[in-house]
């Protein structure tokens, strides 16, 4: 995924950028909308990558471990 582009909207006078779920976001700077995108970016990234390993998980038998790795039960 590429980092979402923060654009300028003459109308509302702030800035925007498309969120990862079909929406915008608005914030009064342009640091807050790239702060805010890179996150965006890496969320992105990190769920990717647990899916791959949850599926590694799966073709080498151990479906159990997948789904605590799906259902992020190792985050709580």
């Amino acid at each position: 995924m590429i980092t979402p582009k923060a654009h300028w909207s003459e109308k509302e006078q702030r800035y925007w950028i498309h969120d990862n779920k079909g929406g915008v976001l608005w914030f009064d700077s342009v640091l807050e909308a790239h702060t805010f995108a890179r996150q965006l970016e890496i969320d992105v990234a990190i769920k990717e990558r647990e899916e791959l390993i949850a599926k590694w998980f799966r073709k080498i038998g151990k479906p159990q471990i997948a789904m605590v790795i799906e259902n992020q039960e190792y985050m709580k």
